[in-house]
């Protein structure tokens, strides 16, 4: 039974994702190289000058409505976007939808890794004495 309502979650998160369209400014063909990536004027998150920009935000989207499925990503992880994963466990599927759209979210998320980042380095002078 909780399978079912995970994958009836996962059908209703798909169609919400399809709904939500990204585009970018710059006019050349290079958006066809990454997914969500379209050209139209008509736009749910915003516009976004270079197509990496708009790939980048596909991204963030999709982990989130996709409940972390990395295997469709545009954008190759790394240490920082690994810690994605944490940043957006702390917030809502509508929260993280309202960052990308409002453009708060990379702040945000450098606000939330340097937090992190001082935590450790706390704990591990902490530990050292």
């Amino acid at each position: 039974m909780t399978t079912k309502h995970s994958n009836s979650n996962s059908r209703s998160n798909m169609k919400e994702f399809k709904r939500h369209r990204l585009t970018f400014a710059e006019s050349s063909d290079s958006s066809r190289r990454y997914k969500g990536v379209v050209q139209r004027q008509n736009v749910h998150y915003g516009t976004f000058k270079l197509d990496k920009e708009a790939a980048m935000v596909y991204d963030r989207a999709a982990m989130k409505l996709r409940n972390d499925d990395y295997s469709q990503r545009n954008i190759p992880l790394n240490s920082l976007t690994l810690q994605e994963h944490n940043f957006q466990s702390l917030h809502t599927t509508d929260e993280i939808l309202c960052m990308i759209k409002d453009g708060s979210y990379q702040a945000k998320f450098i606000d939330f890794v340097s937090t992190q980042s001082v935590a450790i380095e706390s704990k591990a002078v902490e530990n050292a004495w």
